[in-house]
């Protein structure tokens, strides 16, 4: 129970100019980093119903849901998240407030352009 405790608090988003990476505890997968130019689309989402592919805990792990496919899950709340669909794969991710952390990336992926641009 401490592991599962430590797991979920343990759960980070860090965003760069260049990627977001997942930090999320060995026990469902691990950290996964996202190059935010593979990026396809992002949404507000409902956490889906889904079956466990792979992952130690409720919390999260590799899914198979059912509107979606395949896709990485990391969940620290069961209300809503954020659906991303790259072209390395789909994640579930569920930052405290999903419509701020969208903006976030995106205005993190404009200002890449602009970066490389100049």
């Amino acid at each position: 129970m401490l592991s599962l405790l430590s797991s979920l608090y343990g759960t980070e988003y860090i965003l760069t100019t260049q990627e977001l990476v997942v930090k999320a505890s060995v026990l469902i997968g691990g950290t996964k980093t996202i190059p935010l130019k593979t990026v396809e689309s992002m949404e507000r989402t409902l956490i889906p119903f889904g079956f466990r592919l792979f992952g130690a805990s409720f919390y999260g792990g590799y899914y198979y849901l059912p509107s979606i496919g395949r896709a990485f899950v990391v969940m620290t709340n069961f209300k809503d998240g954020v659906l991303i669909k790259s072209k390395q794969g789909t994640y579930v991710i569920t930052p405290r407030n999903p419509e701020e952390f969208i903006g976030m990336v995106e205005n993190a992926e404009k200002n890449a352009v602009d970066l490389t641009s100049k």
